[in-house]
């Protein structure tokens, strides 16, 4: 099974972003504030799903 890029990124096997080139670089900022509010350890920190669901990189 192939790993993906973000497991990868997480293993340490990848830089810690590599941003393709396709990609703006002033979505970057909102691209990890997605992933912060995803992947925070603390659970009363993290944001809800219907929040996430509303996040501005998923309008993009």
């Amino acid at each position: 099974m192939q790993s993906t890029q973000l497991e990868r990124l997480v293993n340490g096997a990848e830089k810690p972003f590599i941003k393709p080139e396709d990609m703006p670089r002033v979505e970057v900022p909102t691209l990890f504030d997605s992933f912060q509010g995803m992947l925070t350890v603390e659970a009363l920190r993290r944001k809800p799903a219907a929040e996430l669901l509303r996040h501005e990189w998923l309008a993009l």
